[in-house]
Parts: structure tokens; C-alpha cells; sequence
């Protein structure tokens, strides 16, 4: 029996945040005092026309390169989903999807805290629940993780995108115990918080379409969070936590100048970082009574692949 007919057993998986990204932005002007550090802050006029008058794919994807942390990563996924797919079809057994994906490392709370699988916090980033899963993933990432990616480095995009996935499956972990889950959509709300948190930040400096921007971005986390409700099996507690974790490090990571109250958000940010993941660290470890759970999963995954 092919997993994809079998109603029994569904995993979660995240819807990604699915919007275009606006390019149309004015730069700042040099002579304007204050957050001029930001990678953000620097590009000029000719930059922008560049990328406006560019063909290919930097029509729809602006900024896109086959070098990018973006490419790169969106390419071990699709990889990824691929030899899940062609696995668990080999298989063809009952459960057999969900026992591919939990071999692979799915989010499962009561594995990480029985037998300390650790990795299951990171690895669900690379890991889909279905063919349109992964395509709203990829498609939303190359919808602005290439800009944002060139405004703010990629070594500090890195750092956001999977901090935040973590820290999505953290939460994951905490409120939804029994249920496995996948998605790169924690790490992709992370990044959608980083883009707000600019936009408030210089709000006085945007341009005249700052306000739907603004109310754009966040209708798509609200509507997508809201559409949570009415699926069982989106994994609401993943976005949330990977948006929080994401406008965290937003704040620790924008550069201020001679601004002490920035300075002190950027302390307390990082607090507030801090206590979160290791909170819900702590949280998901000092839970009790997963050992039933951890094995009977693992015994009903054993079967299929005997």
C-alpha cells in the first residue's frame, strides 16, 4: 500500500510563509546619520537598477546566484525529499512515509528525550511531508532569501535561518509531544521576522510603500499562523518559535551607532534568546513517560523496513 493513500498516519509539516519580495526600496542616503553599518544600508542606485533590469531568473527571484547559501541549501532539500520519496516508495508499506522521514530525522519529542537524539532538532529543516510542501518551502525561500541574503551577508543569514529553525523545532517540541513533524518553515519565518524587524526599524527612511509592506508581511505570518488552526496537520508551534527566534536575532545582529538604547535592546534580545532556548531545552528534557511512545514508534518503523 503507497503511503500516499493511506489516511491512518499523517505527519505534520509547516506551510512556508509564501510572498514575493519587494525590490523596489529606495537606498538611504550616506549623509543620514545613525544605522549606516547595516549591509542593508549600502547599496546603491546602480545596484538596484542592476537587479531590476537583469533577465532569468533574477526576474522573479531577485539577487538569485547558483553560489548562494540559498541555492545551495534548496538543492539538499529538493535532493533530500527526492530519496525520501523514492524510499518510501520501494517500501510501499503502511506508515512507511512517516517511518522514512523519522529514520531521516523528523522532529519527534519523545525520541530526543529517551534515547537523546539531539540532531532531530536540526535535521527536520532539510526534510518535506510532500511534494507541495516542498514547493512553497523553495519557492518562498527563493522569493526573498536571496535579497535578504545579499543585504545582510551570508554567514549572518546562515546563522538566522537555522537558529531559527531550531528554535522553531525547540517549541515544536515542547507543545506538540506526539506528533513528528518536518519543514524548513520555522527557519523561513525566522527570516520573515528578520525583513520586519528593518522595516520598523527605518521606518522613517523607507519609501511611501513602507506601510503595505509592513501590513503585507504581517497579514502573511497572521494568515498563515490562522490557517494553522484549521489544518491538523501544519505545525503552527514551529512557525511561531522560528519567528520569535528570527526577530531575536534580528535585533542582536542589526548594527547601531552611537545608540546606547539600541544597545541595550541588543542585551536584552540576547537575553531573551537565551532563556527561550534553553527554556524550552530545558523543558523538553525534564519531560517523563516518553519511553512507551519512543519505542512503540520505533518497533512499528522496525517492521517496515524488515
Amino acid at each position: 500500500m503507497s503511503h500516499k493513500n493511506n489516511p491512518s498516519y499523517q505527519i505534520p509539516v509547516r506551510n512556508a510563509p509564501y510572498a514575493p519580495f519587494d525590490t523596489s526600496q529606495q537606498p538611504i542616503s550616506e549623509t543620514q546619520p545613525s544605522y549606516t553599518t547595516d549591509r542593508v544600508l549600502e547599496i546603491d542606485n546602480s545596484q538596484i537598477e542592476d537587479e531590476q533590469g537583469s533577465k532569468g531568473f533574477k526576474v522573479f527571484f531577485p539577487r538569485f546566484s547558483y553560489k548562494s547559501f540559498i541555492f545551495i541549501i534548496s538543492m539538499i532539500q529538493l535532493a533530500v525529499f527526492i530519496i525520501t520519496e523514492c524510499y518510501s516508495a520501494y517500501l510501499d508499506k503502511k506508515n512507511g512515509f512517516s517511518c522514512v522521514l523519522y529514520r531521516f530525522g523528523s522532529k519527534y519529542t519523545p525520541a530526543i528525550v529517551t534515547n537523546y537524539e539531539f540532531y532531530r532538532l536540526f535535521l527536520p529543516i532539510f526534510l518535506h511531508g510532500g511534494f507541495r510542501h516542498i514547493a512553497m518551502n523553495m519557492l518562498s525561500q527563493w522569493m526573498f532569501g536571496f535579497n535578504l541574503e545579499r543585504y545582510h551577508g551570508t554567514k549572518r543569514f546562515m546563522l538566522i535561518y537555522f537558529l531559527s529553525g531550531i528554535g522553531g523545532n525547540l517549541l515544536s517540541a515542547v507543545r506538540n509531544v506526539n506528533n513528528p513533524s518536518v519543514g524548513a518553515s520555522s527557519a523561513l519565518f525566522g527570516v520573515v521576522a528578520l525583513r520586519i524587524f528593518y522595516i520598523i526599524e527605518n521606518y522613517d527612511r523607507l519609501g511611501p510603500r513602507k506601510n503595505f509592506r509592513l501590513l503585507f508581511l504581517g497579514a502573511m505570518v497572521l494568515g498563515n499562523i490562522q490557517n494553522a488552526r484549521y489544518h491538523s496537520t501544519i505545525d503552527n508551534s514551529a512557525h511561531i518559535g522560528g519567528f520569535i527566534v528570527g526577530a531575536l536575532l534580528a535585533i542582536i545582529f542589526f548594527k547601531a551607532t552611537l545608540d546606547t538604547k539600541f544597545y541595550v535592546k541588543r542585551v536584552f534580545a540576547l537575553i531573551g534568546l537565551v532563556v527561550f532556548m534553553v527554556g524550552c531545552f530545558v523543558m523538553i528534557m525534564m519531560m517523563t513517560g516518553l519511553e512507551k511512545a519512543a519505542n512503540n514508534f520505533e518497533a512499528r518503523c522496525d517492521k517496515v523496513f524488515s
